[in-house]
C-alpha cells in the first residue's frame, strides 16, 4: 500500500506544473500586450517625425519666398495712399508695379518715381499717392511683379477697394 504522502506529492507536482503553465500563459499574454503598445508607440513616433520633417521643409521653403501685398489706405479726410509691402520671409528683388488700363487712381509719374525697386526687405513698404474722386471705380486692380530666391518673375494681382 502506498503512503498518503506519495499521493499528495503527485498532486502537488501536478498543481505546481499547472500553476507554472498558467503563469507562463499570463506572461505570454502580457508580453503580447506590451509588444502591441510598443508597436503603436513606434508608429506614432514615426508619424510625428514625418510631420515635423514636413513642417521644417515648409519653413525652409517659406524662408526663400517673398510675398507682396498692397492696400489702399485713407489718410485724413480725402487723402489716399496705396501701400505696397513685402509680407514674406525673403527679400523681394526687382519689384515693379503694372497698372491695367482701367486703373485710374495711380499716375505713371508716381510709379516711375518709386519703381522698380531694387529690393524690398521683409516688412518693408512703400507708399504711393492715390488720386480718388467721385467717378473713381470702387475696385481698382494693380499687378505686383518681383523676383526672390524661390523664383523669378512672380506676380500677384491685388484689388484695391475703398
Amino acid at each position: 500500500m502506498e503512503s498518503p504522502i506519495a499521493d499528495y506529492s503527485g498532486l502537488a507536482s501536478a498543481i505546481i506544473a499547472g500553476l507554472a503553465l498558467l503563469l507562463s500563459l499570463v506572461a505570454l499574454v502580457l508580453g503580447e500586450i506590451r509588444n502591441a503598445r510598443q508597436k503603436t508607440f513606434v508608429e506614432t513616433q514615426h508619424e510625428l517625425n514625418e510631420r515635423l520633417l514636413a513642417r521644417e521643409l515648409q519653413s525652409v521653403q517659406a524662408s526663400n519666398k517673398a510675398d507682396m501685398g498692397a492696400k489702399l489706405i485713407k489718410m485724413g479726410k480725402s487723402n489716399y495712399r496705396v501701400k505696397v509691402w513685402n509680407q514674406g520671409e525673403a527679400t523681394a528683388r526687382n519689384v515693379n508695379i503694372r497698372i491695367p488700363a482701367d486703373t485710374s487712381i495711380l499716375t505713371e509719374r508716381e510709379i516711375e518715381d518709386k519703381f522698380p525697386m531694387e529690393f524690398m526687405e521683409r516688412h518693408q513698404s512703400v507708399e504711393l499717392i492715390a488720386f480718388v474722386h467721385m467717378q473713381t471705380a470702387r475696385k481698382q486692380a494693380i499687378e505686383i511683379v518681383w523676383d526672390d530666391d524661390d523664383a523669378q518673375g512672380k506676380s500677384k494681382t491685388v484689388y484695391l477697394t475703398f
